[in-house]
């Protein structure tokens, strides 16, 4: 589990970078997120004392470009699943667990290649069981 979570913007110029390259630079970006206008704007760090609940992280995340699917299958995607967000950053090889119980967050985890696998293995078995009862002939 961790205490924070960096997400950097959906642009070309992050988007062509490797997780590595901004693990590398974290100190420089944190810095320039203070003065350079474009890292504020195109940046968001997420932690445990966050306080604008998760209408604000979902607010935010869309003014950062990303965008909303069933599954964050792709970096710039997440999906919202009660009071959960799943995000897969630009700036990270892996899907993140963003947890709260109502406005409050509460955990913030790394769902890791192995996770992430075995998530979207259940959601194509839930696929798949929406036509398990349909028969020749009937009508969809």
């Amino acid at each position: 589990m961790a205490s924070e979570l960096f997400i950097a913007g959906v642009i070309p110029d992050f988007i062509s970078k490797d997780a590595s390259w901004f693990r590398h630079n974290r100190r420089n970006i944190e810095h320039g997120a203070i003065q350079n206008p474009l890292w504020r704007r195109n940046a968001l760090t997420i932690n445990t004392d966050w306080e604008h609940g998760l209408r604000g992280i979902v607010e935010r995340i869309l003014e950062i470009g990303y965008q909303m699917n069933t599954w964050p299958e792709a970096r710039g995607e997440f999906s919202l699943r009660g009071g959960t967000l799943l995000v897969f950053p630009v700036n990270e090889n892996k899907i993140w667990r963003i947890d709260f119980f109502g406005n409050t967050l509460e955990t913030i985890e790394s769902l890791g290649a192995s996770n992430a696998e075995l998530y979207k293995e259940e959601k194509r078995k839930a696929d798949r069981a929406l036509f398990e009862y349909l028969r020749p002939g009937d009508y969809i």
